[in-house]
């Protein structure tokens, strides 16, 4: 979730946030380091580990509740283009895609910790 703050930068001009609808599921810093130290400690999984946030909404729906918490003033404008950066990315291609382990921060604790 710490990325967040630098996407909503990347997208504003002037006022206005313009972003994408894909599906997004952002984890905290803190929950990423969690689950490295768990799978460094335990067996090999041989395969992939797929970690996420708590909660799966759109880019958009993140953006917008990030906003009225920590800048009010800017307006998110959601586009229905499947974008991230700029390039083209699957409307599900930033969520896992199967079974995730999740971590238990999501973005109202991640922010009011802030």
């Amino acid at each position: 979730m710490e990325f967040i703050p630098a996407l909503v930068g990347g997208a504003t001009k002037d006022n206005e946030v313009h972003v994408s609808d894909v599906e997004f599921q952002p984890i905290a810093a803190e929950d990423v380091a969690s689950f490295v130290t768990e799978l460094a400690l335990s067996s090999p999984a041989n395969g992939i580990v797929e970690i996420a946030g708590p909660e799966r909404h759109s880019l958009s729906e993140f953006f917008a509740v990030y906003l009225r918490e920590k800048d009010g003033s800017k307006q998110v404008i959601t586009n229905k283009k499947s974008e991230y950066f700029g390039g083209p990315v699957p409307h599900d291609g930033l969520v896992p895609q199967g079974e995730a382990k999740l971590g238990g921060t999501d973005l109202k604790q991640w922010l009011s910790a802030q």
